[in-house]
């Protein structure tokens, strides 16, 4: 339930303008963080517990793949729209450095299809998060162990604090 209160309300506040924001590489960092301040917050759990077990097990999706996604659905609003259409092909053309086509091209330059249109590479890279991450969620053992326990009505915070805290190196 807490879990779903962050992602209905929390997270929406927190990415509210990426898709347009230059986004630098400590910015995605800075809102981890913080949205692993507000989660364990929200679940009792102690900051110093490690936050991607615990997201995964949550259902959150990593901010990094977010951003990019909601990058990556504007770029694709724009380019459906015929009013934008033909600015959006122009300033692909000639990227100008930290805007946002040239952050468009960086997310999409990861593949490696050059026959396809920057609109497709752009829902394949959406696609690649949605997969990555659900791959994430089935292999990583400690998602397991995290939703077992809350299923159970045992003292939440301990045993979720046990399973987090010992991922650390």
């Amino acid at each position: 339930m807490k879990a779903h209160l962050y992602k209905t309300y929390v997270r929406p506040a927190l990415t509210y303008g990426c898709e347009n924001m230059n986004i630098n590489a400590s910015s995605p960092n800075d809102i981890k963080r913080t949205e692993g301040k507000i989660v364990k917050g929200l679940l009792t759990i102690p900051r110093r517990c490690r936050t991607t077990s615990l997201f995964l097990s949550l259902n959150i999706m990593p901010t990094d793949y977010i951003i990019k996604n909601i990058k990556v659905d504007f770029f694709n609003r724009l380019i459906e729209n015929d009013l934008t259409k033909k600015m959006m092909i122009e300033l692909a053309k000639q990227p100008i450095p930290n805007d946002f086509i040239s952050e468009i091209l960086d997310i999409t330059r990861e593949l490696e299809e050059e026959n396809m249109s920057l609109q497709d590479k752009c829902k394949l890279v959406k696609l690649n998060n949605i997969t990555e991450y659900r791959s994430n969620q089935k292999t990583d053992v400690k998602v397991q162990k995290l939703r077992d326990i809350y299923k159970t009505g045992m003292p939440l915070i301990l045993r979720v604090t046990e399973q987090v805290v010992g991922d650390r190196p």
